[in-house]
């Protein structure tokens, strides 16, 4: 199960930052951390939980196309629990 760190940058506007929240407090697969930016309240840490790493970055992509949201940045992602894929580095 990939565990996916994002850090949210929301529109100023306070109506929008309103509607992001209830929709990610919606979505189970989602933990939201406290706003950062204590001034305009637009930095939000994320944490996203998935099945696999293309419904993360299906999940993530989803974000980042909503009204409200000015940037998603990706922190980390640990998908250490997920079988081998067969690939090597080299």
């Amino acid at each position: 199960m990939p565990v996916s760190s994002l850090v949210l940058t929301l529109s100023s506007s306070a109506t929008l930052q309103q509607q992001v929240f209830e929709r990610l407090a919606a979505d189970p697969s989602l933990t939201l951390g406290l706003a950062q930016d204590v001034a305009a309240n637009r930095l939000v840490p994320v944490v996203l939980e998935t099945e696999s790493v293309w419904e993360a970055q299906a999940t993530a992509e989803k974000i980042a196309e909503m009204p409200g949201v000015d940037q998603v940045e990706l922190v980390g992602v640990d998908f250490s629990d997920l079988p081998e894929t067969g690939t090597e580095s080299v």
